[in-house]
């Protein structure tokens, strides 16, 4: 990671710091349209709302999982939807759920 700026942002990589394109967009442009990139963010739109809907079934599944892995697979099967719904949903932050920071 570089370090930029005089407040101190972080860029994720070293060919963002210097405004390039990341590697496989350079090399395969037509990788992804605009349509698979909506379309990807909706499956994952999608997904989350469904782990919101089903909140305890899914907290359940994930705290009698053995580990990720597992946890991403189970929470796939019980929500039917696919892995990269179910690697958003393990991401999810569950900090601004506490009474703390519901507060502020």
């Amino acid at each position: 990671m570089v370090r930029t700026g005089a407040a101190g942002a972080w860029s994720r990589s070293p060919q963002r710091a210097r405004g390039e394109r990341p590697l496989w967009i350079r090399v395969y442009p037509e990788a992804m349209t605009d349509h698979d990139r909506v379309a990807g963010r909706r499956e994952i739109a999608d997904a989350l709302f469904a782990a919101l809907e089903r909140r305890h079934e899914v907290l359940d599944t994930i705290v009698e999982a053995d580990d990720r892995r597992s946890a991403v697979e189970a929470i796939a099967a019980l929500l039917g939807i696919s892995r990269r719904g179910s690697e958003a949903v393990m991401a999810m932050t569950l900090d601004p759920g506490i009474h703390p920071c519901r507060r502020r």
